[in-house]
């Protein structure tokens, strides 16, 4: 792997103002092959730049439905605690659709809108707890189209995921994720809420924001006792990493199995229901722009992204990842990690999926 030309892209995106700063890690299988940080993390009018480190905090946003929401989902399946076909009010009794299901939910084919405004849930739902309000505001709205028959991105989709999922694990993302995987792979940087003593090493995003989540409706929903399922998961690039290679080591790290292989493969399989037209995972992306792809039509890589400026990448069949980190919103909310993310991705096709000595694993 040629970090050099990983080191290119990050330097030319900075260049071109599009981010000020990013953590770029490519792996194989177990290996890390290129971990590097470039630019700054935080950037203020007559200050010197504050630069940024391998271990630097990011807003992950959306990379919380396949770093957390979705993850989570699988190991309750793995755990027989739930099934891809459960009804949402087999978790939620109180939920009034009883034909809504978790696989509904986990491949976008609800038919929920994308988003809902956490500012008009808090005043049409004046003291009710904001998760309740949040939820209240889910059933009542007027879906886009009937259960499974299309497809569209939502993160009101993984909100309510999130709860089912907490109802189903009998207790919060956070602490179901640390017990059965987080904890196990090492991962130490790692949550929902930002520990005061780790503050210094966030990268801020959009207003200043520095460890508090910038989507408004995950922010507004996490006020209680509740995490938010759609955004809201702060971690760094070490971590991520051991997160990633596990994946690409069908679940397994340090040499011992940490998540089954099935439940691996579960994560990356197609589960929506085929009248939705979209091919989806738990969470993660099938249907990928060609730019992503090691050569047309490759059906083996899966990919999420995080509206903060996150990116996350692997292609199964050989084991290479991609884990691309940036705060695009910090310093003025107009940053573009889009260019980066194409570069890296092209590269790491080229240097450890193309490259004629490149064998399966």
């Amino acid at each position: 792997m040629r970090g050099e030309r990983q080191g290119a892209a990050a330097a030319a995106a900075i260049d071109r103002w599009e981010i000020e700063g990013a953590v770029l890690i490519v792996g194989r299988g177990a290996a890390v092959l290129h971990a590097k940080a470039y630019g700054a993390r935080r950037v203020a009018p007559g200050a010197p730049a504050e630069p940024m480190t391998l271990d630097t905090i990011f807003d992950l946003a959306s990379l919380t439905k396949v770093a957390a929401t979705g993850m989570a989902l699988a190991l309750l399946l793995e755990e027989g605690r739930a099934t891809l076909d459960d009804p949402v009010a087999r978790h939620l009794p109180e939920w009034p659709d009883r034909d809504l299901s978790l696989r509904h939910l986990a491949t976008h084919t609800s038919g929920f809108a994308a988003y809902l405004d956490a500012g008009a849930i808090a005043r049409n739902h004046p003291g009710v707890a904001p998760c309740d309000a949040v939820l209240a505001a889910i059933a009542a709205h007027q879906r886009k189209y009937p259960l499974g028959k299309g497809a569209i991105y939502s993160c009101i989709n993984y909100e309510l995921l999130g709860r089912a999922i907490e109802a189903a694990a009998g207790e919060d993302l956070e602490s179901y994720l640390r017990r059965k995987l987080w904890r196990p792979l090492g991962m130490q940087d790692t949550f929902f809420r930002v520990p005061p003593e780790k503050l210094p090493r966030v990268a801020p995003t959009e207003g200043g924001l520095r460890g508090v989540v910038h989507d408004p409706l995950a922010r507004f929903y996490g006020t209680g006792p509740h995490l938010p399922g759609n955004a809201g998961l702060f971690s760094t690039g070490p971590d991520l990493a051991r997160f990633m290679a596990a994946l690409a080591c069908r679940g397994a790290a340090g040499g011992r199995g940490v998540v089954p292989p099935e439940t691996v493969d579960l994560l990356f399989a197609d589960h929506a229901p085929p009248e939705s037209g979209a091919p989806r995972g738990i969470g993660w992306v099938i249907e990928n722009d060609e730019g992503y792809l090691p050569r047309p039509g490759d059906r083996g890589v899966r990919t999420h992204g995080g509206f903060t400026g996150t990116f996350l990448w692997v292609h199964p069949p050989s084991g290479a990842f991609l884990i691309v980190l940036s705060s695009r919103l910090h310093p003025a909310g107009k940053g573009d990690v889009f260019p980066l993310r194409r570069a890296a991705a092209r590269i790491v096709c080229e240097d450890l999926v193309s490259a004629p000595e490149i064998t399966k694993r």
